[in-house]
């Protein structure tokens, strides 16, 4: 009798071995989960990283080519093979004598809601028509 106690002290319990089961479960599925959620981040961030990308190739291309008449500019990155994707140009008076607010937006047609939008905004210069500064 003594011995049939002893081989069942090293064993384990049919409870024992389901609650392990189901926390191993519930493990796993926390760590799948994080991983799915990993992955849809990443992708968000590498879209976020091109629209910006593509925006600070707008901006510069708008200030070196001089296009800084007031007004909107607009258009797509079709010349680039990226037909989903356009861009604004809005240049406005910022409120200071000779300088201009220029704002690149670049948006995804493809996309739900506004918040798949990147915007760059900077303060342009413009010297005084008659070369006199006041």
């Amino acid at each position: 009798m003594r011995s049939a106690s002893k081989r069942l002290r090293g064993a384990f319990t049919l409870v024992e071995v389901l609650a392990s089961i189901v926390l191993l479960g519930v493990g796993i599925t926390a760590a799948v989960s994080a991983l799915g959620s990993i992955q849809g981040s990443e992708a968000r961030l590498q879209e976020k990283e091109l629209r910006l990308r593509l925006a600070s190739d707008q901006m510069r291309e708008v200030l070196a080519t001089g296009e800084l008449e007031t007004g909107n500019l607009s258009g797509d990155f079709a010349n680039r093979g990226l037909e989903r994707y356009r861009w604004e140009v809005e240049i406005t008076a910022s409120g200071t004598e000779n300088l201009d607010r220029v704002l690149v937006r670049v948006t995804d047609a493809q996309a739900r809601s506004d918040e798949q939008a990147t915007t760059l905004e900077t303060l342009v210069y413009r010297p005084p028509e008659n070369g006199v500064q006041p």
